[in-house]
């Protein structure tokens, strides 16, 4: 089956230089970037968690 490409994934350099933070750093959970993000994720939910 030939596949109909839609778009190009759209991954900025800074995208990437803080996902290879965060794979350096040993941890994948549990911690300074996962804690951000469920902070933005609970505002932007308008949710204390």
């Amino acid at each position: 089956m030939e596949q109909i490409p839609l778009s190009s994934p759209d991954i900025t350099e800074s995208e990437i230089e803080v996902v290879v933070s965060v794979l350096r750093s040993g941890r994948l959970s549990l911690g300074p970037q996962q804690e951000a993000f469920e902070a933005a994720i609970a505002a932007r939910a308008s949710r204390r968690y």
